[in-house]
């Protein structure tokens, strides 16, 4: 997976191709194959490492640990600001390829994942009392904010870094949903 991350921050997905990805990797291309079966599916073999990385379990953890609503939030959206420092060029391999059917579903998936997520805080915090708005408009709020858009218009147009892109997640999404 490293050859293959290297090669396509560097190449895009395209311009990547299992020969090159295996020649990198010192293995033939029909190793790869065998393993991923295409350059999508190393993609996606490598999104699940970057959410390991980020400190998925850890972050699963802690979230169960924190009583106060707030207190998860920060939670999150310190996670997010991990996930997308430590994969931001698997993330704008994927956004910048939007035609590619195995990407497209990548990110299909993703963005759903992440709204499952948000629904379950906001039904947490719901139930709490804590929302100064519908559970559903809560989680929709959060899901866009938390998006790797977001994140990348940040740093790039912004020139903020990713310390000040969490804070202003937080701060945003703590104005917008709590009481």
């Amino acid at each position: 997976l490293g050859s293959a991350r290297k090669l396509l921050a560097k190449e895009g997905f395209s311009g990547t191709t299992i020969v090159a990805i295996a020649k990198d990797a010192g293995v033939s291309p029909q190793t790869i194959y065998a393993v991923f079966g295409n350059k999508g599916a190393i993609v996606a073999g490598m999104m699940t490492c970057l959410e390991s990385a980020a400190g998925e379990s850890e972050f699963v953890e802690n979230l169960q640990r924190e009583p106060d609503p707030r207190g998860q939030l920060r939670v999150f959206t310190r996670w997010i600001q991990n996930l997308f420092d430590s994969g931001s060029d698997i993330f704008s391999v994927v956004m910048q390829s939007p035609t590619q059917p195995d990407l497209a579903k990548i990110r299909q998936n993703g963005d759903a994942r992440r709204l499952m997520g948000c629904k379950q805080l906001a039904q947490q915090w719901d139930a709490s009392g804590a929302l100064r708005i519908s559970a559903e408009e809560a989680a929709n709020q959060l899901w866009l904010a938390s998006s790797f858009e977001t994140y990348q218009l940040s740093l790039v147009n912004l020139g903020w870094d990713s310390a000040r892109y969490e804070s202003w997640l937080y701060e945003t999404a703590e104005r917008l949903l709590f009481a």
